[in-house]
């Protein structure tokens, strides 16, 4: 509803991508913070303060091209190209590495993945689109949450099996002892495409 009825709704979505935009990313942030803030005021978080910046601009082959293969022969056809403003967020004080944060800014390491941690109040999951660093949606949600907020999206695995595993290693009935890791935890935060709904999964990923 917040995304329809924007007063620019072309700001919020992109031609040649499924993806939305970052500006969009910005709107669903704020807008899941106020609801969070309506219907759960009981969850009491620990308050932290974010800044966002902008990070300049990139050109992006959208994920709806490879569906038009009309390269290199017929390259005159193609949609044009599209840019996005990209932004950073980082807490006061990390000025200094802000860029270097940029640059592993939703892109955990693969080892790094449900590695033993412990979890933040907040925890991102999803797709790509959380994952990937272009979009800035986890800095949207630290801005407008004003928490930290662990992010364990993937890139290419889609919503399902990454909360999969996430149930699986951080909250599993048979290893107490890994609870502790989770001690901290109040709220997941679970970006799953309408489109995922209707997907059959294999039984290893059913939870």
């Amino acid at each position: 509803q917040v995304m329809s009825s924007h007063p620019q709704p072309e700001s919020l979505y992109l031609k040649t991508d499924t993806h939305w935009t970052p500006e969009a990313a910005q709107l669903v942030a704020s807008s899941a913070a106020t609801l969070l803030e309506q219907r759960m005021p009981e969850l009491d978080l620990m308050p932290e303060r974010f800044i966002t910046e902008s990070a300049g601009s990139q050109s992006i082959d959208g994920d709806l091209l490879r569906f038009l293969p009309l390269a290199p022969l017929f390259d005159n056809l193609m949609p044009a190209a599209e840019t996005i403003d990209l932004f950073q967020t980082y807490a006061p004080g990390d000025e200094l590495f802000a860029e270097t944060a940029f640059e592993r800014q939703g892109m955990p390491k693969e080892q790094d993945l449900f590695s033993s941690i412990e979890l933040p109040e907040v925890v991102l999951l999803g797709t790509s689109f959380s994952a990937d660093r272009r979009w800035n949606f986890d800095g949207a949600l630290k801005q407008a949450f004003a928490v930290d907020i662990q992010n364990l999206a993937e890139q290419g695995q889609g919503p399902i099996a990454p909360m999969a595993r996430f149930l699986s290693d951080y909250l599993p009935d048979h290893l107490p002892n890994q609870l502790q890791e989770s001690d901290n935890l109040k709220l997941v935060i679970w970006e799953i495409p309408e489109r995922y709904l209707s997907v059959a999964y294999s039984q290893s990923t059913k939870f």
